[in-house]
């Protein structure tokens, strides 16, 4: 029975180069441990150097075993974590209490160009580069949130090329199907919640169907469960409804037997968990054995982390070392409310702006909804990496008075309200981080029907990013003329002055709405356009339903008709300026990938 119970457990254990930090610091660790941390400035980070310094401050020592929030011992997790390799620890024991933290990301490792804090007395980079890291580990929701941090040294962080599922939700509570199964013998149900190996995360275009599939020399001895976001389930769970946890990041999604046929919908978000298990638990899967996608399935499985972790929050910079006057933070440009974001998360509260000494402000630019309380000039870095998904460069402090901060660190998160306290306000404000009409991030189905009707139409736009195509989408997908379009002056669904015909930007395949609508009702291009144009463009351009479908031969279709008239006209304007013949039905397929019937 032991051996059953060690196989089992086995299956749970954690591939740690693969795991991602975890933001979950009470902000008041830092001011309830200041003796601590000025500590910690002029000595190494190891056992030996701790046991001086507690021995000395036996004070201190006690802050070690105080197990309320903010208390010594989750600080120096995170410091140790931070600064630390994997191979190194630092070790105490208080009061008979031992205590010990082991190293992870190696900012001041062993081979960091800033140096090792465990052979030696932090360098002033090695402090900056550390606190950084813990700032941005910080919130007060008593949440722990994975997240993804970036740096100006790039050789610091390097991305992983697979993220591993998550085995605790963010209230901590653990998600039992990881546990270790308490009988021996053999269970094929998939249904069964223990004894389950934790994958990895994949990203996928919503409502699209995902296909995986099994090694050959393993199909029949694995069984496989798919789960919603970045984190694993128990069969049948539903999505997680409670004060702590958001109800949508997680769920099960679908479960499969041992040679069963994987195929699954794309959950909503663009990213799901695979987990594996073995019918037999006396049996340890190989380390090795995974999922693979399907030949010609829209999937990235794994994917890599800049692929899960696609939300740039913001950036942390400054010196924790020296007290509360050299902590810093600065929003990205995807919050339409970003300062609230950061109150929201160091605060617990959006209107707590007191308890932040440095008033957050844009990393670069500001955002139109915070154009009254941060203008566009009040920016707090100067740079950002060339490449999507980089980190924000050169960042300094409001007051501006010492050169930019060298070491600072930029978080990305897998879910824009994992640090929110108010899932409904957050995909309210953040979900639609910017309008229809402008390329971005990507936007939430639930932001407006006009985002719901271009998502159904082309999926990314609601899990990748925001495009032209997008944009593109607002008129011919969902009928609306909201976006001004070319030079005209403002948008066709708004009374005002006359429009130039040909301003709405007409292509070979479209003489363009204006157009139209000035050749039958030459007052809105002479005179104004009013209220009657406003009608007519609506009825004619925005309303347009294509005269016969695209499978079919005909008269010349409008291209702003459908997406698929217009991919086709753009690159065949005979089938929008003269007739819809048989070439233009073939190319439905050769153009528009799409299948006639």
């Amino acid at each position: 029975m032991e051996d059953e119970v060690a196989a089992s457990t086995r299956q749970a254990l954690r591939r740690p180069e693969f795991e991602m930090p975890q933001n979950g610091l009470e902000p008041s660790a830092l001011s309830r441990n200041d003796a601590l941390l000025v500590a910690l400035m002029d000595n190494k980070l190891s056992t030996n150097a701790l046991e001086t310094i507690l021995s000395t401050a036996p004070r201190m020592a006690e802050l070690f075993l105080d197990a309320g929030a903010g208390d010594a011992d989750e600080l120096m997790e995170v410091i140790v974590s931070c600064a630390l390799d994997p191979k190194e620890d630092v070790e105490a024991t208080i009061h008979d209490k031992k205590f010990a933290w082991r190293g992870k990301l190696g900012l001041c490792g062993e081979k960091s160009p800033l140096g090792s804090w465990g052979q030696e007395p932090p360098t002033q980079g090695c402090l900056e580069a550390v606190s950084s890291c813990v700032l941005a580990r910080m919130n007060a929701l008593k949440r722990q949130v994975p997240i993804s941090i970036r740096g100006q040294d790039a050789s610091l962080f390097v991305l992983r090329d697979k993220v591993q599922v998550e085995r605790e939700l963010r209230d901590r509570a653990p998600i039992a199907s990881f546990e270790a199964c308490t009988t021996g013998g053999t269970d094929g149900r998939e249904e069964r919640d223990c004894g389950w190996q934790a994958a990895y995360v994949g990203r996928c275009e919503p409502k699209h169907s995902v296909t995986l599939e099994r090694e050959p020399l393993f199909e029949d001895q694995t069984m496989v469960r798919v789960c919603k976001g970045i984190y694993g389930c128990n069969h049948g769970q539903p999505d997680v409804a409670s004060s702590r946890a958001l109800p949508y990041y997680a769920g099960f999604v679908a479960g499969f037997a041992e040679k069963e046929k994987i195929s699954f919908p794309c959950p909503p978000g663009g990213l799901f968990s695979v987990m594996l298990a073995s019918p037999d638990l006396k049996k340890e899967l190989p380390p090795e054995l995974d999922v693979r996608p399907s030949p010609g399935t829209p999937a990235k499985y794994p994917a890599r982390e800049e692929d899960v972790f696609t939300y740039r929050e913001g950036s942390f910079f400054g010196d924790i070392f020296r007290g509360p006057k050299d902590q810093y933070a600065c929003y990205s440009d995807i919050w339409s409310h970003g300062k609230a974001h950061l109150t929201d998360r160091l605060c617990a509260g959006p209107s707590d702006e007191g308890c932040l000494l440095h008033e957050p402000y844009p990393c670069r630019a500001a955002p139109n909804g915070d154009a009254v309380t941060a203008p566009a000039y009040t920016q707090l870095c100067f740079g950002e990496g060339e490449a999507p998904g980089s980190a924000y460069l050169d960042c300094e402090g409001e007051q501006r008075v010492r050169p930019p901060w060298q070491h600072g660190i930029t978080v990305f998160l897998s879910d824009p309200c994992a640090l929110s306290s108010d899932s409904k306000l957050c995909l309210l404000a953040n979900g639609c981080a910017h309008s229809e009409c402008t390329t971005g991030a990507a936007l939430d189905e639930r932001c407006s029907p006009v985002v719901e009707s271009v998502c159904a139409e082309e999926p990314h736009c609601c899990s990748s990013r925001w495009d032209d195509k997008c944009v593109a989408a607002v008129k011919t997908a969902a009928k609306s003329l909201q976006c001004v379009e070319g030079t005209c002056g403002h948008t066709l669904s708004t009374a005002g002055g006359a429009l130039t015909p040909g301003c709405d930007a007409p292509t070979l395949s479209s003489p363009g709405c204006v157009a139209r609508i000035c050749a039958t009702d030459p007052y809105c291009c002479a005179s104004a356009w009013d209220s009657i144009c406003v009608n007519e463009a609506e009825s004619v351009c925005a309303l347009a339903t294509c005269s016969h479908d695209e499978c079919a031969t005909g008269a010349a279709l409008f291209a702003d008709c459908s997406s698929l008239a217009k991919s086709i006209c753009d690159v065949d304007p005979y089938c929008c300026t003269t007739a819809w013949d048989g070439l233009c039905v073939r190319e439905v397929q050769t153009v528009g990938r799409q299948t006639c019937r």
